[in-house]
């Protein structure tokens, strides 16, 4: 699935929760969790910033205050849960707006009731039945980054 997508060749993605009803923090999941792993898995790097902040916690995800959001200036493509409306309303938060994933729209926004729910947190049955669609939704989230 990835070979037939050299856009993600170099790039770099984070996982991260935002609660669209209260931005005034992001969750990051950490190295310690199976969905960046995964990205891995697909040949996506980990972003400096998510090394550092796995490396200060065992949790597999860690909550970051929104004022906080210029440490993640070095992320490529965010994966995130959400629906049709999950990046606008991002992109109209005065601090979350920022980070240049959301500027730019280098972000793969994933409906959890969707089929490609699982794919985030992947299991051995999901993988076979969603890793062509993820590595599509990722790839058209690489070609935005410059």
């Amino acid at each position: 699935a990835v070979a037939a997508h050299p856009d993600l060749k170099g790039k770099n993605a984070s996982v991260m929760y935002f609660d669209t009803t209260k931005l005034s923090t992001i969750s990051v999941y950490t190295t310690a969790d199976t969905r960046p792993a995964f990205l891995e898995d697909l040949g996506l790097s980990t972003p400096k910033s998510v090394e550092k902040i796995s490396k200060s916690t065992d949790s597999f995800y860690k909550d970051i205050a929104a004022e906080n959001v210029d440490q993640f200036d070095d992320v490529d493509i965010i994966v995130t849960y959400g629906d049709d409306t999950t990046l606008s309303t991002l992109q109209k938060d005065p601090l979350i707006s920022q980070i240049p994933a959301i500027k730019r729209e280098s972000v793969v926004v994933i409906d959890l009731n969707s089929k490609l729910g699982s794919a985030i947190a992947p299991s051995a049955l999901s993988i076979p039945s969603t890793v062509g669609d993820y590595a599509d939704k990722l790839a058209e989230a690489a070609a935005k980054v410059d």
